[in-house]
């Protein structure tokens, strides 16, 4: 039996009574655990993948109970399960989402023998499910490395395998279609161990992965300088800024992959930038923390499972100040010319004819004449007047 869903640091007590039809049975004697947390990196999960189903003597039958931990770059995984092999795995998986191509590289440091063909290595795998599409480098205790796949749900395995024992390097590379298996004594020497194409989905899960190949025993490996490299999604191209309503507006097209994206903001030409906005899911971002008077300088990167992309080229805008209105009268006395900066083009012109509360302030009609700055030429009306500028929204 495996309790789940239990709290880190907590103390947990356990007894056990036996059943039959005349009834229950005495309890055992108390037994007690307490989970740790795994230590494992951010966005990091392990568990047990398989569940008993019998396949030609092979099942994917996890048996006891495995675990994970990780501290300052080692990672030790314990595994039971009947192997990673035929229709259904069992074994113990540490593993991570992943969006299309991906490198994994770790050194096996250390591999417990409860069978000649236990297994420690990479994986890469379409799900958790125990029948998944997967890809796999591995290293056993008596029979070599060994590259092996699924190429279909609860489809049959096939494998490679070449020679190297623990301690010992593996690399296990996804490039579009085409999975490949290497060994090596050391990162600069490898040697491939075997590669196949698959139809696996773009999203899929990558980590470690141990089986003691016998679901009565367990097997201990220690994992150490683990890498995962993923290509993450593209800057953003063609962002532009745009002043409105003393509000600056950021617009970006779509970014293939991306899952959300960040804006970032600088005072400065170039940077540093801080970040004003995470997690986005819309191409667009209205910043309204702006100051009149101020230039800023905008930067969008996209993000997804793989991590974060380069920053987008950069986009300013200049939040003015209010504008202000100037008055003068036409060449000839019969008019008012009122002018205010070609920016404020989202501004429209109101009057009133005088300023004894309620002011009542009509929207003025006569054509606006484009340019900078901005001009509307009115008649002379023979009493005072009133104007302002008014956004519009």
């Amino acid at each position: 039996y495996q309790d789940t869903g239990l709290t880190n640091g907590v103390a947990y007590y356990y007894v056990v009574a036996a059943t039959n039809a005349n009834g229950a049975g005495a309890l055992s004697a108390e037994c007690t655990a307490m989970p740790q947390a795994s230590g494992l990196p951010a966005g990091w999960a392990s568990g047990d993948i398989g569940i008993s189903k019998v396949w030609s003597g092979d099942a994917g039958d996890v048996g006891f109970a495995g675990s994970t931990s990780a501290s300052a770059g080692t990672y030790n995984l314990t595994g039971s399960g009947i192997d990673i092999w035929g229709t259904a795995d069992s074994f113990q998986y540490a593993w991570r989402g992943v969006l299309g191509d991906c490198t994994i590289i770790a050194r096996v440091v250390s591999q417990q023998n409860s069978d000649p063909w236990a297994k420690a290595g990479l994986m890469i795998r379409e799900s958790l499910q125990f029948d998944s599409v997967n890809a796999v480098a591995a290293v056993t205790p008596q029979n070599g490395t060994l590259f092996s796949y699924r190429a279909t749900t609860s489809g049959t395995s096939s494998s490679s395998g070449s020679s190297g024992a623990a301690p010992y390097w593996l690399k296990l590379v996804r490039s579009g279609s085409t999975f490949t298996g290497y060994r090596g004594s050391n990162t600069n020497s490898w040697s491939v161990i075997g590669s196949t194409t698959l139809a696996m989905a773009t999203n899929t899960f990558i980590g470690l992965a141990v089986t003691a190949h016998n679901n009565l025993l367990t097997s201990a490996s220690v994992f150490d300088n683990m890498s995962v490299v993923c290509q993450p999604p593209a800057a953003p191209a063609g962002l532009s800024a745009t002043l409105s309503n003393l509000q600056v507006a950021l617009q970006w097209p779509v970014v293939e992959a991306a899952a959300s994206y960040n804006v970032k903001r600088s005072t400065t030409n170039n940077g540093p930038y801080t970040l004003v906005a995470s997690g986005l899911v819309t191409t667009n971002y209205l910043d309204s923390a702006v100051a009149a008077g101020t230039t800023y300088y905008y930067v969008v990167s996209a993000v997804n499972v793989n991590g974060e992309g380069a920053n987008s080229a950069q986009a300013s805008a200049s939040v003015h100040n209010p504008p202000e209105l100037t008055v003068v009268p036409t060449p000839d006395r019969s008019g008012l010319t009122i002018a205010w900066p070609g920016w404020a083009n989202s501004f429209t012109l109101w009057a009133a004819t005088n300023l004894a509360p309620p002011v009542l302030w009509s929207p003025v009609t006569n054509a606006v004449v484009p340019g900078d700055p901005l001009t509307v030429t009115l008649p002379v009306s023979g009493s005072s007047r009133f104007f302002r500028l008014v956004s519009s929204p």
